[in-house]
């Protein structure tokens, strides 16, 4: 929901996505690199997406500190 700015719709389809991904690439799990590439794809390349690895408390933080807007 914070990746997609509370947009429920929006949200459904970056899992729905990022889901496919999954399958198409015949993985048995979803990783956070198949969301941000997901998310990526549709909204252009960014410094920090919140699928970012790491400690969530720090991506957050610093999207945050960026102005988090898509």
């Amino acid at each position: 929901m914070f990746a997609e700015h509370g947009e429920a719709g929006r949200a459904v389809k970056l899992v729905k996505d990022s889901l496919r991904r999954v399958i198409t690439k015949r993985r048995s799990r979803l990783e956070l690199e198949d969301a941000e590439r997901i998310f990526v794809k549709s909204n252009g390349p960014r410094e920090m997406t919140p699928f970012h690895p790491g400690d969530w408390s720090f991506v957050e933080s610093e999207l945050r500190a960026m102005g988090w807007v898509r």
